[in-house]
């Protein structure tokens, strides 16, 4: 374990040894303390064999040694699968703040990766040790001189340290608090280290920072840049790599060099084609593309070539036999159908490689089957459909049907119908139906209902408690529940948009005149809406045969159905920012100082709506039973005993949960990863903490329950069931504050058709990783716009998608082999120059 995980883990131990010895101590159970007292003892003696074995605590020395290990494997690896350890290399032109070349007398129109390596290097190690920024064009190979930056700096002795911006979020971490994770993940659990790794290792006089992808940022740019100042030290260099035109130079203090990397000459251009080309027999074959590239005429074949992508891309495809492409048709191509054709030839190339397996052995997705055709397919449609064309995992939601999540809000009425048959009067039909539109109010944000959705959700629901009903009480008595239920369920489905109203809506009156409705009023008069026709439809069905368990009648239902959904609106508008708003990740963020303020505000919030489900339980019983004890205890049990401790866990979450300013910056994984934790510790905390409270209620705290059971004759709710209030009332809280929910009901449709895999983040992560796809933050988008272009062709998704009209214009009757499986032979031979 690490130092940070034994930290909260014997908080976490001490505070149980504590806690339930006391809690049974309060109740007056010596006995059972004692009990508790003896088990935590033994749990904390075999686990403190464990925790305090600590790894030995490493020297400078020997952190910087793995490091410098761990790290020139990483980069040489990286270099070797994207070919650039071969050297035959395209010279990169640096531009500096005032246009002039940085790199004036370069060694010839061909680099070896060494000389690369140096000059790359030499922006670093030339002169003062200062900051610098330097910018390109995509696939103008920013990353690749970062790579080979580090790799120079590696072979002279230096600690580069190469970091991916897109994993940093400046709202949450420091520049000193992102470092640490991101080195500790590639040095491994294998060294004990005191204090922070930057400050370890960042005043070593050999230490190199260098952050690609710094225009992942661009929305936190400034505070990114406040955090370099406070925590980067001055005497060292940093080096950040960003996209031409994200990142503001505005916004960089002064002192900091300012570099573009910028296409290669034409002349040098042709001198590094002709050297490549070299014999004489393949320099004619390719005398019509060097005829064109020259100092004198600028055109649309070198301004494709003088890209690294496209020129490594184009040799492959013109040196490749199956292809039925020579240089002389591409030059025809540029000519016939312009630039564009051409590159989407090439790019055509460029996915071929990328999805192929052999130049990425290492990666846990195949790209290379139908299967993943289709996903990729499929992206490209969701992506090109989007207005920014990018997309996040979160808003997944919004590539599947609405019926999908409004199938999802029925199913979570099943528990929470289940739950009511085990609850004593006052808490039973009105609970179920405030738990579903609890949900409804979560789940469904961003989703627009259309009739057949409710009517097909409604119907779903409605045959889910018929069969439950049927399991445990008559069928007149399971059909009246069904009736009441679904018809509850239906209408607060249709009615949502209403009850989440919260700006004024203006009802058109004759004479053109209008009628201003608070919103609050509008919520109040639906619910009375739902109410009502839930009641009006129990009374039909009770003239056709249907009962009631515990007693029917239209005011008793009117009551039971507006006070369950009143609360769970009530609840769902005070709990949410915006409920009307597509549901975004959370963002867990207890380290985040003067952000999260004090968290007596929210458990304010929390304790009117669930204390007051127990109260008005305890008036209707009043009323139902006509017992003023019976009530009375309703409410101390369900608004007290049990309301009070998920009060604190509803309002704790509140606090934890608040939206944050600006949008994420982290890594989709991280924040995944958060979300995912915050939903699952919804519904866990929930779940532990009623069921502590049952056992309370069915152990020492008994008494309080004499008159419930007497004169309940179903209250037989157990310790086990909390797992229900799980399901319910922690899916209520998850859908509201988290994402994660709604993206799961998502990725269960979408995985089930087919449509993208299970682990959609793991696929975006791949597709990033092959340099299909860019990230920015947590959004992916992919490299080049015409990339989705690429992808769409097919789509036919049997076929082979790299067999587009533009190939069969320039082949027509000859087949073309792709000979995939020699993709990352040419890679490594010829490609990726440019990235």
């Amino acid at each position: 374990m690490s130092a940070q995980a034994r930290h909260w883990a014997v908080i976490l131990l001490v505070a149980t040894a504590v806690v339930a010895p006391a809690v049974a101590l309060a109740l007056h159970q010596v006995d059972l303390g004692s009990n508790l007292a003896d088990i935590v003892a033994v749990i904390l003696a075999l686990l403190a064999l464990v925790i305090s074995r600590r790894q030995r605590s490493a020297s400078k020395a020997e952190l910087r040694e793995r490091l410098h290990t761990e790290m020139e494997s990483v980069l040489h690896r990286d270099a070797q699968v994207h070919g650039l350890l071969r050297p035959e290399l395209l010279p990169m032109r640096l531009l500096d703040r005032d246009g002039n070349d940085v790199w004036r007398a370069a060694d010839g129109p061909v680099w070896t990766a060494s000389e690369f390596q140096s000059h790359a290097t030499g922006l670093v190690t030339g002169g003062t040790p200062g900051r610098m920024i330097v910018y390109g064009p995509p696939y103008g190979g920013k990353s690749t001189m970062a790579l080979m930056m580090a790799l120079g700096l590696l072979s002279e002795g230096h600690l580069p340290l190469l970091l991916n911006g897109s994993s940093w979020d400046p709202v949450r971490d420091s520049f000193a608090d992102w470092f640490d994770k991101e080195v500790s993940s590639v040095l491994g659990p294998a060294y004990e280290y005191e204090g922070n790794l930057y400050h370890v290792l960042g005043h070593e006089t050999h230490t190199v920072v260098i952050i690609d992808d710094f225009d992942a940022l661009a929305a936190h740019a400034e505070q990114a840049v406040r955090w370099l100042e406070q925590d980067a030290l001055h005497n060292r260099p940093l080096v950040l790599f960003a996209r031409s035109g994200t990142i503001d130079p505005s916004v960089l203090p002064a002192g900091y060099a300012v570099r573009t990397l910028a296409p290669p000459k034409p002349d040098l251009l042709r001198k590094h084609l002709r050297q490549l080309v070299g014999r004489p027999a393949a320099d004619g074959k390719w005398r019509p593309v060097l005829s064109r590239i020259n100092r004198r005429q600028g055109n649309d074949v070198t301004a494709l070539l003088s890209v690294p992508l496209f020129l490594s891309l184009a040799r492959q495809v013109c040196g490749d036999p199956g292809s039925g492409l020579d240089p002389g048709r591409l030059v025809a191509l540029v000519d016939e159908h312009g630039r564009t054709s051409a590159e989407d030839l090439l790019l055509d190339e460029h996915v071929a490689m990328a999805t192929s397996t052999a130049p990425y052995p290492g990666l846990r997705l195949r790209l290379d089957t139908p299967g993943a055709r289709r996903w990729l397919h499929n992206l490209a449609v969701m992506l090109r459909e989007r207005k920014d064309r990018r997309m996040a995992w979160w808003e997944l939601h919004t590539a599947i049907p609405a019926v999908v999540p409004m199938l999802a809000t029925a199913l979570v009425l099943l528990p929470a119908y289940q739950l009511a048959l085990v609850m004593p009067l006052g808490l039973t039909r009105g609970l179920a139906i405030g738990l579903a539109a609890g949900v409804i109010m979560g789940l469904l944000r961003g989703v627009t209902p259309d009739a057949r959705s409710i009517a097909v959700a409604g119907l779903t629901a409605t045959a889910g408690v018929l069969g439950i009903g049927l399991l445990s009480l008559t069928p007149a008595q399971a059909a009246g529940d069904a009736v009441e239920l679904g018809t509850a369920f239906t209408l607060t489905l249709a009615c949502r948009p209403l009850l989440i109203r919260r700006r004024v809506l203006r009802l058109p009156l004759p004479g053109g005149r209008g009628w201003d409705v608070a919103g609050r009023v509008v919520a109040t008069g639906v619910v009375a809406l739902v109410a009502c026709g839930s009641a009006l439809a129990c009374v039909v069905a009770g003239g056709l045969g249907a009962e009631h368990k515990l007693g029917g009648g239209f005011w008793p239902i009117l009551v039971s159905m507006a006070t369950g959904v009143g609360i769970a609106t009530m609840a769902g508008r005070m709990m949410a920012v915006d409920l009307s708003a597509p549901p975004v990740p959370c963002r867990l963020a207890p380290r985040i100082r003067g952000l999260l303020g004090s968290p007596l505000p929210y458990l304010l919030k929390a304790f009117p709506p669930v204390v007051l489900i127990g109260v008005m339980a305890g008036l209707t019983g009043i009323w139902r039973v006509n017992g003023m004890a019976y009530g009375v205890q309703i409410m101390i049990v369900f608004g007290l005993v049990l309301g009070v401790p998920i009060a604190l866990v509803v309002g704790t979450v509140n606090w934890l949960t608040q939206p944050l300013p600006g949008e994420p910056a982290a890594s989709a994984r991280t924040i995944r990863r958060g979300d995912r934790w915050a939903a699952l510790g919804c519904v866990t905390a929930v779940a532990l903490v009623a069921a502590a409270g049952i056992m309370v209620l069915r152990g020492p705290g008994h008494s309080l329950i004499r008159t419930v059971e007497k004169e309940s004759g179903n209250f037989s709710v157990q310790p086990w069931q909390g797992i229900l209030f799980g399901l319910t009332l922690g899916v209520v809280l998850a859908s509201l504050h988290t994402a994660w929910p709604a993206v799961t009901v998502g990725q269960l449709w979408l995985a089930a058709r087919g449509k993208l895999p299970w682990r959609t983040v793991t696929f975006l992560e791949e597709l990033h990783t092959r340099r299909l796809l860019r990230r920015t933050g947590p959004y992916y988008q992919f490299t080049y716009d015409r990339l989705a272009d690429v992808l769409l062709r097919c789509v036919d998704t049997g076929a082979d998608p790299y067999d587009h009209r533009t190939v069969r214009l320039l082949v027509a009757g000859s087949p073309r082999d792709r000979r995939t499986h020699d993709g990352g032979e040419r890679m490594a031979r010829d490609g990726g120059a440019g990235r």
